[in-house]
């Protein structure tokens, strides 16, 4: 009952972790925006709408294997990461290379905030991936540790 109470815990301090990326940083990243003086491409929104279905379905499933205690799913969102890692440095280098082709500053501006987007979108699924990690333990029980707060924390190996 007790491990049951602290993984609870740890899954919502991962939890509260994804909901300070998307509040202190891509509701940020909008907010420089919301006038539109950021150009996004059609092609750069259609490839970050997909990294971002990608982490959207490990998200959804960590919590799905997380409240079924479903070990074969909690793999499935561990196996997402080369997936993820591929794609967004597919779209990473295809960003670069775009911007090479003319320096602006409107270009900058545009891969900054996209290269953002990409890095927060990569922290959301590192921290639904610690989710998941607390499904599927090695040895059965999660290992404890005192986290910087004082409080109790898994330990998950990255």
């Amino acid at each position: 009952m007790a491990n049951a109470v602290l993984e609870a815990m740890s899954a919502l301090t991962e939890l509260e972790a994804i909901g300070d990326i998307m509040e202190n940083n891509l509701a940020h990243l909008a907010q420089v925006n919301a006038g539109g003086t950021i150009r996004i491409t059609p092609e750069s929104l259609v490839e970050l709408n997909g990294l971002h279905k990608q982490v959207s379905r490990a998200l959804t499933s960590a919590l799905s294997a997380f409240i079924t205690e479903s070990a074969e799913v909690a793999e499935a969102v561990m196996g997402m990461k080369e997936e993820i890692n591929r794609t967004e440095v597919r779209i990473r280098a295809w960003k670069a290379r775009r911007l090479q082709e003319t320096l602006t500053p409107e270009k900058i501006a545009s891969y900054t905030m996209q290269v953002d987007t990409l890095e927060n979108l990569k922290r959301i699924y590192y921290h639904a991936k610690r989710v998941a990690k607390l499904v599927v333990r090695e040895d059965g029980a999660a290992d404890w540790v005192q986290a910087d707060d004082g409080m109790p924390a898994v330990a998950v190996a990255d």
